[in-house]
């Protein structure tokens, strides 16, 4: 069984499964805060969370092996992101990014996201998906993916959306959500 479990429900252990993916140098060197995060800023941040952001810890067999999170603004994705365990399986991230991006597809039209340029391995990643690049900053681009762009790029998936019809999953949100 797939869990993608919101942040604010992780225990303890859960959370520093979470935060040694995130601490490591992998994850940090593709990230927009490459900084070391202690466990206490962890919480302190979890605890002011506001409601228009999500963050999921991704459980696959009891074992957390990543993360995924998106902020809302209207019916648009403001932001979204993802990083795992430097040794999962590349296929196990992209049913993973598929499924997430299927779950967001639910309540949005717009997924807007911002990838680092020195980062060509995101940048194929998401534009495999479909995820076109639509400006650029200093040191990032800007990405778009529409739902229904989504929906026209994800035929060309038959092998990967065979795969995620096997997998058994959940997201487990706060309530109301």
């Amino acid at each position: 069984m797939w869990i993608f479990k919101d942040y604010r429900l992780l225990t303890r252990s859960e959370n520093i499964e979470l935060l040694k993916i995130r601490n490591d140098k992998f994850v940090r060197e593709a990230s927009n805060d490459s900084s070391v995060i202690s466990y206490e800023d962890h919480m302190k941040w979890i605890m002011d969370l506001d409601d228009k952001k999500r963050y999921m810890a991704l459980f696959i067999d009891d074992s957390v092996v990543g993360g995924l999170n998106y902020q809302a603004e209207d019916s648009n994705i403001k932001n979204w992101g993802i990083f795992f365990d430097k040794n999962l399986p590349p296929l196990i991230s992209l049913v993973a990014t598929y499924l997430f991006i299927e779950h967001m597809f639910e309540k949005y039209d717009v997924l807007y996201s911002e990838v680092l340029k020195d980062n060509e391995k995101a940048l194929r990643f998401n534009q495999y998906f479909g995820v076109r690049k639509i400006g650029e900053k200093e040191s990032s681009y800007r990405l778009e993916l529409t739902k229904n762009e989504w929906e026209k790029h994800k035929k060309s998936f038959q092998a990967l959306e065979k795969r995620v019809k096997s997998i058994k999953y959940r997201f487990e949100c706060q309530e109301g959500e």
